[in-house]
């Protein structure tokens, strides 16, 4: 997670509605990493915990995702999980690792 904590070798994307997009291509593996970072404002706790525990449902709500899994549950709020996304004339699959984390204090 270290990673993802700095911002040496990433490379700004977009932002739009308050979410910076950046990636960072692996020339070694080939493997394209995406990290996305927002603040959230206004939204209860739970509404937010839910989201980060709950990612082998994704295929149940996210818009295009057919199929979504759970791989591994490392903490009360970190997950990582592999879901299948197949807008019209596209198909792609990543795993992604997400957790959550407290910035109030």
């Amino acid at each position: 997670l270290e990673d993802f904590d700095s911002s040496v070798g990433w490379k700004v994307a977009q932002t739009l509605f308050g979410v910076k997009t950046s990636y960072r291509p692996d020339d070694t593996s080939g493997i394209l990493w995406i990290k996305l970072e927002g603040d959230l404002e206004n939204t209860p706790l739970f509404e937010q915990l839910a989201v980060v525990r709950e990612t082998d449902l994704f295929s149940a709500w996210v818009p295009f995702c057919s199929q979504s899994r759970l791989l591994q549950r490392i903490g009360l709020a970190e997950v990582v999980t592999w879901f299948n996304l197949a807008p019209p004339f596209l198909q792609r699959d990543a795993v992604i690792h997400a957790y959550a984390c407290d910035c109030t204090w």
